[in-house]
C-alpha cells in the first residue's frame, strides 16, 4: 500500500434524500490510498447510493465529497479520477473484447501503439490474454466480468469502484473471482471501494469494512474487529452467526445471562446495567452431559445439521436456545453441557432499554405521538409550569402488540429487522409515521410483514422534559 495514512476519499456530513425518503443520513467516511474498503449492508441500507455519490452518478443533497483533497461533490463522473465496475457489466454488445476495453482510451485519442500495449496489459492482468477479438456475447459471465474490470483498470484510475460485481456469478466462480480481485488489488496498488451484501465476501476481501444500516454507518473497522468486536446487535447479527442475549453487567468482568453469572473480560459498563451479550457459535464448547467437566449450562440438543466443515446444533438450556458449531455431532435429544471462556463473551452497550417517542398531551387522558392519538393514564394538567406540548412517551418493548390485520392497529408499520435473543424476538418495525418502533415478542414475523400496532393506555408512560 502507498501513503497508508493519507485519505484519498473523504465523505463529510453527506446526506441524500429522495423526496421524503432518506437514503443516506449524515454519513462521514475516510478512505486511505491503496486500501481495499468494502461497504457492506442489507438491501436498501444506502451502500449503492454512497458508491454512486462517490462515482458522480448522483449528487449529494447535503455535505461534501473530496478526492485527493479536492472537492468533487458537483463534478461530473468523467472528470473524477475513478472508474466503476457495475453488477450488470455494462459492456457494449456490438464491440469485441479489445474495443470494449479500449473504448475510454479512444475517447482520449491515445496513440494506437500505446493503446494496444495498455489493452494487452489489462487483458493479462485479468487472465484474458488471446481473447481480444472475441465477441463479448460469446463469453461466460465470469469472462464478461473480467472484461468489465479490464475496461475499468486500463484507464489507470486512482480509485476503482465495484458495485456488487460478482453477484451474478455462480458460487464457485464467485470464490475464484474473489481471489483474483484480491490479487489484482495487490498488483495494481490502487484504492478499491467495493459494495456487497455478502458478509463472507467482505471478510475475505477487505482491509476495512464499513457496515451500513438504514442510511447510517454502524461500524468501520478491520474484518477481525468487525467480527470479534461488533459495536451493536445489528453488526453482531449481520456479520456471521451469533448468539445474542439480554444480560446484566453485575460489575467489571462479571455478567449475568440465562439466570447465571459468567466471568468475562469487559470493564467500564458500570454495575447492574442492562447489556447485550454476544457469543459466537464456534466459541461454545459442547460435550456429553455425563462428562466430568463442569458445565456452565446444561441442555438438550434440538437439531443437528452437517454444514460441510462442522456440525451446527441448536441446544435448549433453561428456555434459551444456543446455536453451537463443532466438529463433533451431538444428535437431537442428547443431553449436553456447554462452556464458554471469559474472552469469548463479548459485551455490548444496549442502544436503548425502551421505546422513547416525542409527543404532546392533547388532554388529561390522551397523548399524541407517532402521528396518532393514544389513550393514556390520567395526567393532571393543572400544573402550568410543565410543558405539555413537548413530552417524552416511553413504552417497554414487550408492551407493544403487533396485529396480523394491519387495519386493527391504531397505526400500521412494516417489519424491517428481526433479531433473535435466545428466548424471544426483538423486532424493528418502521411505522407509517417513518419512525422506528421496537418490539419484543414470541410471535414469528418475517421481514416486510405489514402489521398493526397497538398500545394499551396503562403501558404508556409520559414524562416531561
Amino acid at each position: 500500500m502507498q501513503s497508508e495514512n493519507k485519505p484519498i476519499i473523504e465523505v463529510k456530513n453527506v446526506s441524500k434524500f429522495f423526496d421524503d425518503k432518506t437514503a443516506l443520513d449524515n454519513v462521514n467516511l475516510s478512505i486511505r490510498k491503496g486500501e481495499f474498503v468494502t461497504i457492506l449492508g442489507p438491501s436498501g441500507c444506502g451502500k449503492t447510493t454512497l458508491l454512486r455519490l462517490i462515482a458522480g452518478f448522483q449528487t449529494a443533497s447535503e455535505g461534501t465529497i473530496l478526492i485527493n483533497g479536492k472537492e468533487i461533490t458537483q463534478t461530473p463522473p468523467h472528470k473524477r479520477p475513478v472508474n466503476t465496475v457495475f453488477q450488470k457489466y455494462a459492456l457494449f454488445p456490438h464491440l469485441n473484447v479489445y474495443d470494449n476495453i479500449a473504448f475510454g482510451l479512444k475517447l482520449k485519442k491515445m496513440p494506437k501503439a500505446e493503446m494496444t500495449r495498455k489493452v494487452m496489459a489489462a487483458l493479462k492482468m485479468v487472465g484474458m490474454t488471446d481473447y481480444e477479438y472475441r465477441d463479448v456475447n460469446s463469453l461466460s459471465g465470469g469472462q464478461q466480468q473480467r472484461v468489465a474490470i479490464a475496461r475499468a483498470i486500463v484507464n489507470e484510475p486512482e480509485v476503482l469502484l465495484l458495485d456488487e460485481p460478482l453477484a451474478a456469478l455462480d458460487l464457485k466462480m464467485r470464490k475464484d473471482m474473489q481471489m483474483e480481485l484480491k490479487e489484482m488489488h495487490k498488483t495494481l496498488g490502487i484504492t478499491f471501494v467495493y459494495v456487497t451484501h455478502d458478509q463472507e465476501e467482505a471478510l475475505t476481501l477487505s482491509d476495512t469494512i464499513v457496515v451500513m444500516s438504514e442510511g447510517k454507518i454502524q461500524q468501520t473497522g478491520t474484518p477481525t474487529d468487525i467480527y470479534n468486536e461488533p459495536v451493536n446487535s445489528f453488526v453482531a447479527d449481520f456479520i456471521g452467526e451469533s448468539n445474542i442475549l439480554n444480560g446484566i453487567m453485575k460489575k467489571d468482568r462479571l455478567v449475568s445471562f440465562c439466570g447465571k453469572d459468567f466471568e468475562c473480560v469487559d470493564e467500564g459498563f458500570g454495575e447492574n446495567v442492562p447489556v447485550d451479550v454476544v457469543i459466537r457459535p464456534e466459541d461454545l464448547y459442547i460435550f456429553p452431559a455425563s462428562d466430568k467437566t463442569k458445565a456452565q449450562l446444561r441442555g438438550v440438543v434440538q437439531s443437528c445439521i452437517f454444514k460441510g466443515v462442522h456440525y451446527e446444533m441448536v441446544v435448549l438450556c433453561d428456555g434459551y436456545e444456543f446455536t453451537v458449531q463443532d466438529y463433533h455431532a451431538f444428535e437431537a435429544g442428547k443431553e449436553v453441557g456447554l462452556i464458554v471462556k471469559p474472552f469469548d463473551i463479548h459485551i455490548m452497550k444496549k442502544e436503548r432499554i425502551c421505546n422513547a417517542f416525542e409527543g404532546r398531551m392533547k388532554d388529561e387522558t390522551h397523548v399524541e405521538f407517532l402521528g396518532c392519538e393514544f389513550e393514556c393514564m390520567h395526567a393532571d394538567m393543572s400544573d402550568r409550569s410543565k410543558d405539555w406540548e413537548h413530552v417524552t412517551v416511553n413504552v417497554d418493548f414487550d408492551k407493544i402488540e403487533l396485529l396480523d390485520n394491519a387495519e386493527d392497529g391504531i397505526l400500521t408499520g412494516e417489519v424491517k429487522f428481526i433479531l433473535y435473543k435466545g428466548n424471544h424476538y426483538h423486532l424493528t418495525v418502521l411505522s407509517d409515521w417513518d419512525e422506528n418502533v421496537f418490539v419484543d415478542t414470541n410471535d414469528v414475523w418475517d421481514d416486510g410483514d405489514r402489521v398493526g400496532i397497538s398500545i394499551r393506555p396503562e403501558d404508556i408512560r409520559v414524562t416531561f422534559k
